[in-house]
């Protein structure tokens, strides 16, 4: 059964949730070499690791609680509440790996990319500016909020805002032809059904259909009209042999009357 687009979503946000937890362990669990391990504190990472792991595991049963009766009305609710888990997930496992000198602040742009494709743009951009606050706080917390790297600091908290900025306006357009489409579709389905009905009783000899296609696809509206003018033409030729008929039978009759004329004749010679 093929996924709807809603739904093949989903399973992309979940697997790369699954993916981005499992990068971000493995990146604070490697610091410990590198230069940043002077800010990288290990036990504390492994217990946000524990908070990701659980969002990962909300995404992943998300589709079975769709079911449940009444949960559909608390979807968006419930969508937001994993958004906020997975940005403080990130910015928490930030402030033990560095904040803005560790690598991990990069993985809150994938949350908000998916942040700015399923929630409306004012709110997906609110997600952008508490990411920026978060990389902030996360530096503070970090001790890595020094003069030498506000430039880095300052061009992340742009990067930030502006990443759910343009992905808002791209995906509100995406919707929109997707909106768009289906209602083509839907409008080219009803079309097809009545062209299917006119075809049925034409061909059970009801010549005085018509097709009122006027609006939508081009090829069905260009084939609606030759299909009118051939059934106009039917209905002409059908004319003008019933005409011809009648008038056939109104010769027969003269022929008729006049062969009785000569027969009496015949029967008093």
């Amino acid at each position: 059964m093929a996924l709807s687009f809603t739904q093949r979503l989903a399973r992309s946000g979940t697997i790369s949730t699954w993916i981005g937890v499992a990068i971000t362990q493995s990146v604070a669990a490697g610091l410990e070499q590198t230069s940043f391990g002077g800010f990288v504190h290990q036990p504390a990472a492994l217990l946000w690791g524990l908070l990701g792991v659980f969002n990962a595991t909300m995404l992943t049963i998300t589709p079975t609680l769709q079911k449940s009766p009444g949960f559909e009305a608390k979807i968006k609710p419930w969508r937001i509440f994993l958004l906020n888990t997975n940005m403080l997930y990130y910015v928490a496992l930030s402030a033990v790996t560095g904040g803005i000198a560790g690598p991990l602040w990069v993985m809150l742009i994938p949350g908000l990319m998916f942040a700015a494709i399923s929630l409306p743009r004012w709110q997906s951009q609110m997600f952008g500016f508490l990411a920026g606050l978060g990389v902030v706080a996360s530096s503070a917390l970090a001790h890595t909020l020094t003069v030498d790297r506000a430039p880095t600091l300052v061009l992340a908290v742009i990067l930030l805002i502006l990443v759910p900025f343009y992905n808002s306006m791209l995906s509100s357009g995406l919707w929109e032809l997707r909106a768009r489409a289906s209602v083509e579709r839907d409008q080219l389905r009803e079309q097809m059904q009545s062209l299917t009905s006119v075809l049925e009783r034409t061909a059970s000899g009801d010549l005085s259909v018509a097709v009122d296609i006027t609006s939508g696809n081009r090829q069905l509206r260009e084939f609606s009209g030759a299909f009118d003018h051939t059934i106009g033409n039917l209905r002409g030729l059908v004319g003008q042999i019933r005409t011809g008929g009648e008038q056939i039978g109104a010769s027969a009759g003269q022929l008729l009357a006049s062969a009785e004329e000569h027969a009496a004749s015949a029967t008093q010679q």
